[in-house]
């Protein structure tokens, strides 16, 4: 069954279930990037589309600080498939959206994203945000969290090794979005190539100055 056929009977499921909450999907464009184009909603209504879409259950229940919402991201570098050759950066970021998260309002932008093209824009970024502080992003450490994350690293190489053709002497570089649920579980995101290095907060210049860590 093709893709947009499984998320429309799951849909039709959920709708004709009495009782049922409804899910919340988050949609988007495989093109462009920086959050342009990212819908959110519960009406199958809003989900039509002229490009091509990523479709996924919104995750209501995210893990909650100051109640932001926060997401990872973390740089992979793979020099290798055939072995997979994998290294780490030592400490990412946890990248939060700039107002409380609230699933009444998901239509507002700065509470259910974490882009940091999307928060820099907003009203709250500057501010001194409860439990968060200024800006939008945070250091990444504790040792049960990053063996979780080399976790994801190593099942998503492996998920894409068998297809990618030997080449000696290359390597790429990615960021992984990583989500983390009330229950401190990670939920891959999205994996993106050639991911920005420019240093927009005292966090990122931090993780400029560290290491890779090979897993």
């Amino acid at each position: 069954m093709p893709d947009d056929d499984k998320f429309t009977a799951e849909y039709s499921r959920e709708k004709h279930v009495t009782g049922a909450k409804r899910s919340s999907w988050i949609c988007k464009p495989v093109e462009p990037s920086r959050g342009t184009g990212i819908i959110i909603s519960s009406d199958i209504k809003d989900l039509v589309f002229d490009d091509t879409y990523i479709v996924r259950k919104y995750t209501c229940h995210p893990f909650l600080a100051g109640r932001g919402k926060p997401d990872l991201r973390i740089c992979v570098c793979i020099t290798g498939f055939k072995p997979l050759t994998i290294y780490v950066y030592q400490e990412g970021l946890a990248r939060f959206a700039t107002e409380k998260f609230d699933l009444s309002n998901l239509q507002n932008s700065y509470a259910p994203l974490t882009n940091l093209s999307i928060n820099k824009s907003g009203a709250s970024y500057e501010k001194i945000k409860e439990v968060i502080g200024r800006g939008n992003n945070w250091d990444v450490d504790g040792l049960l969290l990053w063996q979780k994350i080399h976790h994801v690293a190593i099942l998503t190489g492996l998920a894409i090794a068998p297809s990618v053709p030997f080449t000696a002497n290359c390597l790429e570089l990615f960021g992984f979005d990583i989500l983390i649920d009330d229950n401190l579980k990670l939920w891959p995101l999205e994996v993106n190539f050639s991911p920005a290095l420019s240093a927009d907060c005292s966090a990122d210049v931090s993780e400029e100055k560290t290491h890779p860590r090979h897993c």
